[in-house]
């Protein structure tokens, strides 16, 4: 038992044997190439060295991302995993009835197996499966001395892995060339990738359809096809508008395209008529107008208009112009109240302010609880310690949609069931208080009084 004992130590430190995935060749080796496909395997295995040669063994071109391909093949090893191998007794026992005698002549005293399951499902252009292949292998490695592997290597694992794996590659690429003159037919009578996408986007014909086609095929001839179509749309659709901000959005998004000229004549000629219009702008309906077509001007046609509830009645007329000008509607009265005081204006008085830049934000009711939202241009989520917060800093607009219980604000109940147009909308003033600025709906305070406000 000594010399058993003995002889195992020496085999667990002296099997000769080592293993380099590096210098591992699959064996597979066809003549029959199917149509170029999109190799889909691990590539952060130690041995995706396999899954790459047998991927360019059998398309010339799988690894070429800008071929015209004809369908896909997802390559993958299912599981990889150690055998139980009843082999070994057999090796074993010749040793022991020789005391190990055999072994020292090269006779190996174990094996180590590991078996896999290897999966190759081949795709067509239309995504449809033409062919799932299923192998299971195992691989064999042994340890002796003189050419074996060392008892505690990880070399045997990783050649008896690597050896699994090529069988049941072996396996697969064998059937591959029994099926491979139906298989390329099939898969060429589909015809290629990029084609189909093509069509499938000329037939969606939106932009969005264009987009995702550019962002999976941005070379060749289709994808400048695409591009151009796409052009053409974004340029239509800016010159049915016919303003200076979706102008300028084309040359920003197609700095150098066939319209490039004409946009910058129309951008120049839309500069020269604005004054124009404004000054011949005499009714809200032509201000509206104006501001759909120069949105970017909108804040020099409100400055035009002296009252406030002109400025109001255009916010609910013109329903288009909204989002634009309720911002700018928000700061005039925010202004006026700086400059004027709060008058006779609702107002909630000793709440506390933060020092810092000012936030307008929509609070929206959520359940038992409110989520803040970006509901006009300006608007931004304050955030304090990563977590979003109300913003409490001077000259910060706060808008109510639904029943809010505001914790910050002494505990007083907002509620307001209007459309965005008439909010209930409030403003942080660090010597006013919290001063109600416009809108409809009730405020409720603590002590169960309700006040009605903008009806």
């Amino acid at each position: 038992m000594r010399y058993l004992t003995i002889f195992l130590c020496l085999l667990i430190f002296t099997g000769c044997a080592s293993f380099n995935p590096q210098n591992f060749s699959l064996g597979v080796n066809t003549e029959k190439k199917l149509p170029d496909l999109n190799f889909n395997y691990e590539k952060n295995k130690n041995y995706s060295k396999l899954l790459n040669e047998f991927a360019s063994q059998v398309c010339a071109n799988s690894s070429n991302e800008y071929g015209e391909k004809y369908g896909s093949a997802d390559l993958k090893v299912l599981y990889l995993k150690e055998k139980r191998n009843a082999a070994n007794v057999g090796w074993m026992l010749p040793s022991l009835l020789t005391a190990c005698t055999l072994n020292l002549l090269g006779f190996p005293i174990f094996s180590y197996k590991a078996e896999c399951q290897v999966s190759l499902v081949i795709y067509d252009a239309e995504n449809n499966i033409q062919k799932n292949y299923q192998s299971k292998a195992t691989g064999t490695v042994y340890n002796a001395f003189y050419w074996g592997y060392s008892l505690m290597s990880e070399d045997r694992i990783n050649a008896a892995n690597f050896k699994a794996i090529d069988n049941a590659l072996h396996e697969i690429n064998s059937n591959l060339e029994q099926d491979n003159f139906e298989l390329a037919n099939n898969l060429t009578s589909t015809g290629k990738i990029q084609e189909i996408a093509h069509k499938k986007a000329l037939v969606a014909g939106t932009v969005e359809a264009y987009d995702d086609f550019l962002s999976k095929y941005n070379y060749g001839r289709l994808a400048e096809d695409i591009q151009n179509k796409k052009i053409d749309m974004v340029y239509a659709a800016a010159n049915k508008v016919n303003t200076k901000e979706g102008y300028e959005k084309f040359l920003s998004d197609f700095p150098e395209n066939k319209y490039a000229a004409v946009v910058r004549d129309k951008i120049e000629s839309l500069d020269q008529n604005y004054s124009e219009k404004l000054n011949s702008a005499g009714s809200l309906k032509d201000r509206a107008d104006l501001i759909l077509q120069y949105p970017d001007k909108a804040k020099s046609v409100i400055d035009n208009i002296q009252d406030i509830a002109e400025i109001e009645k255009m916010v609910h007329n013109y329903p288009k112009i909204q989002n634009t000008v309720i911002p700018i509607l928000e700061n005039r009265i925010l202004q006026q109240i700086r400059e004027k005081g709060s008058d006779d204006r609702f107002c909630i008085k000793n709440i506390s302010t933060l020092q810092g830049p000012a936030h307008s934000i929509t609070l929206c009711q959520h359940e038992s609880h409110y989520t803040f939202v970006e509901d006009f241009e300006g608007d931004k989520i304050y955030l304090r310690n990563f977590k979003e917060r109300l913003p409490l800093a001077e000259g910060s607009i706060h808008r109510y949609n639904g029943r809010i219980v505001q914790n910050e604000i002494n505990n007083i109940v907002f509620e307001s069931n209007t459309d965005k147009a008439d909010y209930l909308t409030f403003a942080v003033f660090k010597e006013l208080g919290y001063v109600y600025l416009r809108g409809k709906g009730k405020v409720i305070l603590d002590s169960g009084k309700e006040i009605q406000l903008g009806e």
